[in-house]
């Protein structure tokens, strides 16, 4: 209820008549319309962001509620008409080699195409440079030599840029489920090293040691009868760069990233000036000796340094092709079997220092153990209990978990 000069008006009035008030028994009090409107009704009128909005649904929008195959799903890969971009140019260029050829087969036109392609470089012409520039791109057009023709439709800049706004950024491929499943195949069947595999189908021993546990994982799922998102999977896949695997067993792999990449070291992060002779040979293993006394030099810190023994042997000592690749295949086999050595010597230099006591229904495992394994603290990781003997200070109270400086 209102009170208006002693008197009560009832909202529902006050709301039917929004321009007024009426009163029992008096005249009518104009008032000052209300500017804040109490209808929850939403509002039938198009405004001009709806149909902007509206607009680009019903053409660049409904491209993304069916894929297409082939190539990125991005929206910088369609124009405002939602036509892509790149079945646009392959367009245009099929319908220039078309009216190349054209000009192929009338041999009066091509005549007559000819000696306007000479009198572009007429000296006495005075034709402008605008036209000679024109008349210069049409002749390159139509001998074929137009400027990235031999570069494939999908492989446009524009087309691994998911950000309109972000220019700078782009997607990086990832790894096809065809390539993930050879790669688990060459290392649980094929017994390979996670190093072989690697140079092989050209992908970082990280990635290549991450995709075995993520396949081993899921093959776990499956035996559990856990459900995989597959549609999800497959979805994704559409929209994205992936790498795919080579069908070809002769042909190399595509190089889906660096896989010789040197990590920085902390150690030669400062500036040096080192004084040497001049008839000193200074390597890069004397460099590393500079920076640090221990610190192995970069041909040996690399991921593969084999690689780099290979490529000198072909340019310094012409070694023969078919050389290099029996050489490479006997030092993968000369891997395995060390690692198989160095495993199996582990595990007799365990059981050495382990007594096994038979029970009536359990073994029991004694292990001999050192107070030094803990460390000087007691917490070294070698030491017994590390993880459960003595808690960690995450939960205490009062502790600073959060970096209280920055590293320059």
């Amino acid at each position: 209820m209102l009170e208006t000069s002693g008197r009560s008006i009832n909202r529902l009035t006050a709301l039917r008549t929004p321009s007024e008030f009426v009163f029992p028994r008096s005249s009518r009090i104009p008032i000052p319309p209300c500017l804040r409107t109490f209808s929850t009704t939403p509002s039938r009128q198009l405004t001009v962001k709806r149909k902007i909005f509206y607009n680009w649904v019903q053409k660049v929008g409904k491209n993304f509620a069916t894929p297409q195959q082939g190539g990125t799903n991005y929206v910088t890969c369609y124009d405002r008409e939602g036509k892509l971009i790149r079945d646009v140019e392959a367009k245009a260029r099929e319908q220039e080699v078309k009216e190349i050829a054209a000009e192929n087969a009338d041999p009066e036109r091509k005549k007559r195409v000819d000696e306007d392609d000479e009198s572009v470089y007429d000296e006495d012409s005075d034709v402008g440079e605008d036209e000679l520039g024109a008349k210069a791109s049409a002749k390159r057009a139509r001998s074929g030599k137009k400027e990235g023709e031999e570069k494939k439709v999908n492989k446009r800049k524009e087309d691994l840029q998911p950000f309109p706004h972000n220019r700078e950024f782009r997607s990086e491929p990832i790894l096809s489920t065809a390539m993930r499943d050879e790669i688990y195949s060459r290392i649980m069947e094929k017994g390979k090293t996670i190093r072989q595999v690697s140079q092989e189908m050209q992908v970082e021993m990280k990635r290549v040691g991450a995709v075995v546990r993520m396949k081993t994982m899921e093959q776990d799922w499956i035996k559990e009868g856990k459900p995989l998102a597959m549609r999800y999977q497959t979805s994704i896949h559409s929209m994205i760069p992936t790498t795919p695997l080579r069908t070809d067993r002769e042909a190399t792999f595509q190089p889906h990233e660096p896989i010789n990449t040197l990590l920085v070291h902390n150690a030669t992060r400062r500036q040096l000036f080192h004084p040497t002779h001049e008839t000193h040979q200074f390597t890069r293993s004397d460099a590393a000796k500079v920076f640090k006394r221990n610190l192995l030099p970069a041909d040996e810190r690399i991921p593969h340094p084999d690689m780099v023994q290979r490529h000198r042997e072909i340019i310094v000592d012409r070694v023969a092709p078919v050389e290099i690749e029996r050489r490479r295949v006997e030092s993968f086999q000369r891997e395995v079997v060390e690692m198989r050595e160095r495993k199996e010597a582990e595990v007799r230099k365990q059981e050495r220092h382990k007594e096994r006591v038979e029970g009536q229904r359990w073994q029991f495992v004694f292990h001999d153990v050192r107070t030094e394994d803990a460390g000087t603290n007691g917490r070294g990781r070698f030491g017994v209990g590390w993880r459960y003997g003595r808690p960690h200070m995450d939960r205490r109270k009062g502790e600073v978990k959060i970096p209280t400086k920055v590293e320059s």
